[in-house]
């Protein structure tokens, strides 16, 4: 067992014992830990894993005082938001430990806040693409329909997300290595698939907003529903960069101004990764800080794209909705059904791996490699070889107008989504639909507590 890291506030000391770190985000770092008590252990049905979420500087390091109270909202917010919803394919979270101004005087090194969460297993799906490249179309249409329903539910709750991204998607019943159904395009891929093998779960709601009536207010409190298009609406456009072109716009994919998912929310912090941040967003963004607003004014300078890329989007605004969700969830499937990082093109990046220097380049580094190479060969995708159905999937979710861009709810009728074995068996499961198309905002919001 690890000893104890010197940021964890006392009452964690006392209830868990750690593991391993899981990673780190913007606000703190992630434990997996061991319960030591038997009041923790019967909050998870006997589980004794859990992931405990560090959030904050400690007291002995220098903050300034908009990060600490940057902290302090993220954390409450994301704490408010999943103490209110329960969805099988969204994080639990099981308790909170927040530290008195005694104990942040006797443990300075510890983080002021901290979430129990139960612990997710399995590889996220940034680490699958980052492992092999694109996973199977089987194990890819299930990721991509338990993602739809998942955000549907949260807007259905009045929440955009707002980071949507694969590093925020768990695959229980996933494995790097040793099980080929999860990179199968074979029938062995659709048994997998077939038997419900793999479930997503949704993490990291640090940057969730849930929104009051008042913030979409001239609108009805529904999230309208509108049928899918028909083919000609897809017929000049794919995934790579069509959808960034308004000459291609078609009348008939455009969506009511009217409808709460496209209703735009004036002020909304900037925040989320920019590979996956909807496009009105960086749009608009604006701010006290003069990178934010010189960056974005001067972005042919190389040196300011770098700052404005790094730079934390919490420090700006900008105006945008929760189509800005449904972006996300575009990209991240693209993302998936080829393997080509969202900051690139499809196109550039097979013509790049395919020269003839970097053909030669790899033959050259594994004849002279004086270790076997056991790794498993990263699979890309061409658009032509994806189905046709994924792809409008794609088209529709990462159009660059955002009244002409499919919202998350809509998605779940396109056909690809309604094939999968999810959909199928959705009824299982408390998905969007039992809310009617009606909003049922969160309490912490209608009470503004958050």
């Amino acid at each position: 067992m690890n000893e104890t890291p010197s940021s964890w506030p006392i009452e964690a000391r006392q209830l868990y014992n750690p593991i391993r770190p899981l990673g780190t985000g913007g606000f703190g770092t992630v434990w997996l830990a061991e319960s030591t008590s038997e009041y923790s252990k019967s909050g998870h049905e006997g589980d004794q894993q859990v992931a405990i979420k560090m959030v904050g500087h400690p007291a002995s390091t220098k903050a300034t005082i908009f990060a600490k109270m940057s902290e302090s909202g993220y954390f409450h917010r994301e704490v408010e938001v999943l103490q209110e919803i329960s969805h099988p394919l969204i994080v639990n979270l099981l308790h909170t430990i927040e530290e008195n101004e005694k104990e942040k005087e006797d443990t300075p090194e510890a983080s002021p806040f901290c979430m129990v969460l139960a612990y997710c297993r399995g590889p996220t799906l940034e680490q699958i693409l980052r492992h092999g490249g694109a996973p199977g179309i089987y194990l890819a249409r299930e990721i991509a329909a338990q993602l739809i329903d998942a955000i549907s539910f949260l807007h259905g709750r009045g929440v955009i997300h707002r980071d949507i991204k694969p590093d925020n998607i768990i695959i229980s019943g996933a494995r790097l290595e040793g099980f080929e159904a999860c990179w199968s395009d074979d029938d062995d891929g659709d048994d997998a698939a077939k038997c419900q093998t793999w479930k997503i779960k949704l993490i990291d709601f640090g940057f969730a907003r849930p929104l009051h009536p008042d913030d979409i207010d001239g609108v009805k409190h529904s999230i309208e529903v509108k049928p899918v298009p028909g083919d000609e609406a897809f017929r000049r456009v794919n995934i790579d960069n069509a959808i960034e072109d308004a000459a291609t716009a078609n009348k008939d994919i455009n969506l009511s101004v009217h409808s709460i998912s496209h209703k735009k929310i004036r002020g909304l912090s900037a925040v989320g990764n920019r590979d996956y941040v909807a496009p009105e967003m960086l749009k608009g963004i604006r701010g006290s800080s003069k990178n934010v607003l010189s960056s974005s004014s001067h972005g042919k300078n190389n040196n300011l794209k770098k700052q404005l890329h790094e730079q934390s989007l919490a420090e700006a605004i900008s105006d945008y909705g929760m189509t800005a969700d449904a972006y996300s969830a575009g990209r991240t499937i693209r993302y998936m059904l080829t393997g080509v990082p969202p900051d690139v093109s499809i196109s550039d990046f097979m013509a790049n791996k395919n020269s003839a220097m970097n053909i030669i380049g790899r033959k050259l580094k594994k004849k002279f490699s004086k270790k076997e190479n056991l790794a498993r060969k990263k699979r890309y995708k061409l658009t032509s070889e994806l189905p046709n159905e994924a792809s409008k999937v794609v088209i529709g979710l990462t159009h660059w107008i955002e009244r002409n861009r499919t919202t998350v709810r809509s998605a779940r009728n396109f056909e690809w989504i309604l094939s999968s074995y999810y959909m199928q068996n959705e009824r299982d499961c408390p998905s969007s639909n039992d809310h009617k198309g009606e909003i049922n905002f969160l309490k912490c919001a209608l009470e503004r507590r958050v």
